[in-house]
Order: C-alpha cells, then structure tokens, then sequence
C-alpha cells in the first residue's frame, strides 16, 4: 500500500515528506494506522547520527495508531484495536526475560531498519529499502510493527496522550517505580522537569497506588537547563546537600528536554 511518511535520507538533513510503499504485516506484525506521533529528544539523536540507525530511514518511535491488519499467529489483536507502541518489544525467552528483566531483552530491537525477520516492510517509489527504526516507524502514516512492540490501550483513550506513555511516561515512571523502586517513606528528589522528568513526578505521585500509602516526602523539581560534563555526579550530590541537609534522597534523575506533546499524523 502507498503511504506518506517523513524518510531520514541522510543525517543531519532535514526530513523528506514522501509517498512510500509499506507491505502488508508478516507472521507476528501488526500493521497499524498511525494517529499520533511523540518527538522524543532520542529521534534527535537518530537524526544526528549518535545513535545506530539505517540510512534511509522513517524515524519515530513514541507513537500510537489502529490496527488495520493483522499477521499471521499474531494473538491479543483485532483489527480496529487501539495501541501504542513501545520502543523494546521483549521476546519473552532470553535469559534476561525469563528473569523479568525484560527491559534489557537481548532481542529488543533492531537498529538497521530491518523487521525481526531480517527484511524490510517500507520501501521508495524505485522499490529500494527504508529502514524503519526498531521496528516502529512512527513518522509514518502507516507502519509495521512486531506485535510484541504493541500494547492494547481502551478506545476511549486519547491516542495523543496514548503516544507519549509509549516512551516519555513509561521511562520517567518506570524510572521511579521499577528502577529506584522507591519505597515507603522515601524522599524523592527530580532534577528538571522536562518530558521525563514530569512523568517521574508523576510516578512519584501515583506510586501510592502500589504501595497502598502516600510516599513520606515528595520535595518537587530542580529545574537545570543543562548538567555539567564528567563531574556532574559530586556537583549534584553537593547541591542537595545544601538544599536537604542530611535527608535520604531515593531517586534523583537529571533530564532537561521540553515538555512532553505529541502531534497528529
């Protein structure tokens, strides 16, 4: 099918708007009409180069969009299924995934704009291949993506906000939660108050439904633009102190991104 979507043709260039060919899902994809798009400051680095990708590539990884088709053995889909995308899609039997690690899944991406299966979904009108980074391509009218990579949300979500828990609120969450685990009684200090740093005020402030109580302490946010180079650690460490004086601080996060928003496609 013809699509149009927003294809990386070379670093540090801007993105070309072009009409692509998507083929129809493999065995263990999803097909999905793509509704809402986060830019996360990771697609920047895609952009420039810092972080492995193919080249051409459709970039996008924070996205949120309706089943349209569905491949074969695929389980926990329907067409017409609200999801959204998550930029690791766990296999399930690694040893970091059977230890419940699955964040750190051994096949959790792919970083050469292949599908899991090695081959492309997305190509140029001349028929060549476009990457489509880790398996998502959110820049994308239309995409692929392995199935694991997709979460089921309810349909009367907002596909927008859908999008941003898709990498922004799941990783400043999870930071607080599954990361800090963050207990009881805790003082949580987050230095800046950007995409991820408001989702782990947010984590902070809801961890009360896991735990059963309200945390002892939630001081708020720093707010810094930018942290210092190799001797950030001590400088931090040094400024809380002043602030808190001898108080346990559980988690501390330093993120200096804009605020989180996500666009439609």
């Amino acid at each position: 099918m013809k699509t149009t979507a927003a294809v990386m043709r070379a670093h540090n260039q801007p993105l070309s708007i072009e009409t692509i060919e998507v083929d129809p899902p493999k065995a263990g994809e999803l097909l999905l009409r793509m509704a809402a798009a986060g830019i996360c400051g990771s697609d920047r680095h895609v952009l420039e180069g810092h972080f492995p990708g193919a080249v051409p590539t459709v970039g996008g990884h924070e996205g949120a969009g309706v089943v349209e088709a569905v491949g074969e053995g695929v389980q926990g889909f329907a067409v017409g299924d609200h999801v959204l995308q998550t930029f690791v899609g766990p296999c399930g039997v690694c040893a970091a995934c059977r230890r419940g690690q699955r964040t750190f899944c051994t096949l959790r991406w792919t970083t050469d704009g292949t599908l899991p299966d090695g081959t492309f979904r997305m190509h140029g009108a001349d028929g060549s291949p476009i990457g489509t980074l880790l398996g998502l391509g959110s820049f994308s009218a239309h995409t692929v993506s392995p199935a694991r990579n997709c979460v089921v949300v309810p349909p009367d979500v907002d596909l927008a906000c859908a999008a941003l828990v898709a990498c922004g609120v799941s990783t400043g969450v999870g930071a607080i939660i599954n990361v800090a685990r963050t207990q009881i009684g805790d003082d949580v200090a987050i230095l800046g108050a950007g995409g991820v740093g408001a989702a782990a005020i947010m984590g902070a402030v809801v961890a009360e439904i896991f735990h059963g109580k309200h945390f002892g302490t939630i001081f708020g946010t720093i707010g810094f633009t930018a942290l210092a180079g190799g001797g950030a650690g001590p400088w931090i460490t040094g400024i809380l102190h002043d602030i808190y004086g001898d108080y346990t601080v559980a988690f501390v996060i330093g993120i200096a991104v804009s605020a989180l928003s996500a666009v439609a496609i």
